[in-house]
């Protein structure tokens, strides 16, 4: 390899890596990788089958995904029309009810069906909570007759404070404990559904949660970028050290000539369920001593903390 090819990769490498440099404040969850192109298959989302109150008003939407030009709705519920659009507002009575959905753009015609369980008492519904793996945040589960059920509004209270309600079609997971001892009770229409003691014991937890990377740039691209951190364990986490190695995919048979790493700290302290958002702005020269510097990218990201816990993520992308 030339002087001015290994020029290229050494500066191209920086310019990437500082993606992930800059915003080294700040790392957490399982990593979500944004280079994942969405499905353009036509799509009908009509929400969950969930418990209801009965005689309560209920609203139920419909979302089209990847469907062209105008589309018109209509809504059966126990096989008789109910309206069309795409939200209809309703009741229902005790019971197991079939709602079903028709969408249509002229061309395509999508049907989906969920199914409502109104109740009017809480008799049979339960609430049990469980950890994550790392403790720091804790999913309160509803069951109906001992199945998993969504039941929207169950109100989730920690040693006498209310902390969370159950939403449409998710179970209260609530995040930011510490380590120690809570009591916990759950209420569906002012009826107990479940009460008890959680042990929460110590635990560091850096993840890396998103890092917004595009699949390709060309030269001259500003990279704005996005990176998530987020401490989803029970203790605080004092600073942890980065290692970020990049490497020119193109030119990885000639060995470390194509990789270069880059080490930095952070020493901000992170609480239990603190996330940062941080946006990175970088931009790829059009050239380097007269040539593009083009090529497919690997970044190696390893997070240290916690007196040697670590965790790491892999990106790709590209330079055209």
């Amino acid at each position: 390899m030339n002087e001015k090819q290994h020029d290229i990769i050494y500066v191209t490498a920086i310019v990437l890596v500082a993606v992930i440099i800059l915003i080294s404040p700040f790392l957490l969850f399982p990593i979500e990788n944004s280079n994942t192109k969405e499905s353009s298959t036509p799509g009908l989302d009509i929400g969950c089958s969930r418990i209801v109150w009965a005689g309560e008003t209920t609203s139920l939407s419909a979302t089209m995904s990847n469907m062209a030009g105008g589309v018109t709705y209509q809504w059966w519920i126990d096989d008789t029309l109910q309206g069309e659009g795409r939200q209809i507002t309703t009741t229902f009575s005790e019971g197991l009810h079939t709602v079903h959905v028709a969408a249509n753009s002229g061309t395509i015609t999508l049907e989906n069906d969920i199914t409502i369980t109104a109740v009017s008492s809480a008799t049979g519904i339960t609430v049990n909570p469980a950890p994550s793996e790392s403790y720091g945040m804790w999913r309160f589960q509803s069951y109906l007759d001992n199945e998993p059920a969504n039941v929207p509004g169950i109100q989730v209270s920690l040693n006498g404070q209310l902390v969370e309600t159950s939403k449409e079609c998710s179970p209260v997971s609530i995040i930011g404990f510490r380590e120690g001892t809570y009591t916990w009770s759950a209420q569906y229409h002012s009826q107990i559904v479940g009460s008890g003691t959680i042990n929460v014991p110590a635990a560091s937890e850096l993840i890396i949660s998103r890092v917004d990377i595009e699949p390709s740039y060309r030269t001259g691209d500003t990279i704005s970028s996005m990176l998530i951190v987020t401490n989803v364990g029970t203790l605080d986490v004092d600073g942890f050290q980065i290692r970020t190695t990049v490497t020119n995919n193109k030119y990885a048979y000639m060995g470390d000539v194509a990789t270069r790493e880059y080490n930095t700290g952070y020493t901000k302290k992170i609480v239990p369920g603190e996330s940062v958002h941080t946006p990175i702005n970088t931009k790829i020269p059009e050239k380097i001593k007269g040539i593009r510097p083009t090529g497919q990218y690997t970044i190696n990201l390893e997070i240290t903390y916690a007196g040697g816990k670590t965790t790491t993520t892999t990106l790709y992308t590209k330079v055209v």
